[in-house]
C-alpha cells in the first residue's frame, strides 16, 4: 500500500503517524513549507516528494488531504483523475460547487472517498449515540451542546493569522460542521437551522469567533450549539434533555452520564479509556484515540471491511446548510 499525504501540518503528521501504526510503510510526504517536509522526514523516516509535480507524479494507492480547506478540491479532483482513494479532512471544501459530480465520479472509479469524523469516533459520543438509540430516559427533545477555545491556543507553535481558521479565502470558519456532524450522526438530518454569528473579539480574523446555532432535527429534537474560538481553556459540554431525565458529557471529565428521573438514579460511565502514546509532539491525550480510530476506519475501508461513515455526498448536504445559514461570501 502506497500512501500520500499532502499537507504535512498537525493533522498530517496524525495521518502518517496512523498509517505506521497500521503497518504501512512506503508513504510519501508533500507540503509547499520546506520545514515541514524536513520535519516529517526526520521525525517518521519517510520520503518527502521534491517538488509538487514530482508528488503529483507519483503514484499512490491512498491519498490523505491534510491542507486548508480551500485546497481540498484540488487534491480531490486530482485523486480522482489519478485513480486514487482519499481521505479528506472535514469539511469536504468550502463551496459545494462541483461536489455532486465528483461523486459521481468517485462511484463509476469504485474509488473510497472518506471525509473525516474525528469526533464520531469518541467514547462519549458513541456513548451517547447507544443511550439515545436506546431510549435510556425516552425521547431527546432538547439540549445543549458548546464547543470554544481561543483561536492562538490551537496552534501555539504558529502565528494563529497564518492558519486557516483565521480567514475565510483559506476556507477558515466552518469548523462547527466537525460537531454539526456528530449531532446528525445520532439524531438524523436537520430539518431547519437558524444562526446568530459574528466577530465579537480583537483577533485579527474575518472570519467569525462566535457561531450559535438553533437546530431543528427532522426526527424531533431541538438543539442548540455554541461554538467558539475565544474560550480559555478549551472548554466542551453537552446536555440532551427529555421528559424523564438528563444525559450528560463532561469532556474535561472524560464522563458521560444520565439522569432517569423515574428511578431517581444517575448512571456514569467513563470514557476516558487509554492514553495514546505518540513519540512525535501530536497531543498525548486520551482524546486523540479518535483520530487514530478516524484514520484506521478509512483503512478498514480500503480493505473491503467497511464503509465509509462520512462521504463527499452526505457532508456536502450538510455543509450546504451550513453556508446557508451563515454569510459565507
Amino acid at each position: 500500500m502506497k500512501i500520500g499525504v499532502v499537507g504535512n501540518g498537525s493533522m498530517g503528521r496524525r495521518r502518517i503517524a496512523h498509517s505506521q501504526m497500521y503497518g504501512y510503510t512506503d508513504i510519501t510526504g508533500w507540503d509547499i513549507r520546506a520545514d515541514r517536509r524536513k520535519d516529517v522526514g526526520g521525525r517518521f523516516g519517510i520520503r518527502t516528494a521534491p517538488s509538487q509535480e514530482a508528488f503529483e507524479g507519483s503514484s499512490f494507492d491512498a491519498l490523505f488531504i491534510c491542507v486548508p480547506p480551500a485546497e481540498h478540491y484540488y487534491y480531490m479532483k486530482l485523486a480522482v483523475n489519478k485513480g486514487w482513494n482519499f481521505m479528506v479532512e472535514n469539511p469536504v471544501w468550502h463551496s459545494t460547487k462541483g461536489l455532486d459530480a465528483l461523486q459521481k465520479e468517485v462511484g463509476k472509479k469504485n474509488l473510497v472517498a472518506n471525509v473525516s469524523c474525528n469526533v464520531r469516533f469518541l467514547k462519549a459520543t458513541q456513548r451517547i449515540k447507544e443511550l439515545v438509540r436506546e431510549n435510556a430516559i425516552g425521547p431527546i427533545l432538547s439540549g445543549i451542546a458548546e464547543v470554544g477555545e481561543y483561536l492562538p491556543d490551537w496552534h501555539p507553535y504558529e502565528p494563529y493569522i497564518d492558519y486557516y481558521p483565521s480567514k475565510k479565502e483559506m476556507g477558515g470558519g466552518l469548523d462547527a460542521i466537525c460537531d454539526l456532524d456528530w449531532l446528525v450522526d445520532i439524531f438524523g438530518d436537520i430539518q431547519k437551522m437558524n444562526c446568530v454569528y459574528g466577530k465579537k473579539s480583537s483577533l485579527e480574523i474575518n472570519t467569525y469567533d462566535i457561531i450559535d446555532f438553533i437546530l431543528e432535527f427532522k426526527s424531533g429534537p431541538q438543539i442548540v450549539l455554541h461554538t467558539d474560538m475565544l474560550q480559555t481553556p478549551y472548554g466542551r459540554a453537552t446536555k440532551l434533555i427529555s421528559e424523564n431525565g438528563v444525559i450528560v458529557w463532561d469532556y474535561k471529565a472524560a464522563i458521560v452520564k444520565y439522569y432517569d428521573r423515574r428511578s431517581g438514579k444517575w448512571t456514569e460511565f467513563d470514557e476516558s479509556g487509554e492514553k495514546v502514546d505518540f513519540e512525535n509532539d501530536i497531543t498525548t491525550t486520551w482524546a486523540e484515540q479518535m483520530y487514530v480510530d478516524d484514520s484506521f476506519h478509512f483503512f478498514k475501508c480500503l480493505k473491503g471491511e467497511a464503509k465509509p461513515l462520512n462521504t463527499i455526498e452526505s457532508n456536502s448536504r450538510l455543509l450546504k446548510q451550513l453556508l446557508e445559514a451563515i454569510d459565507y461570501a
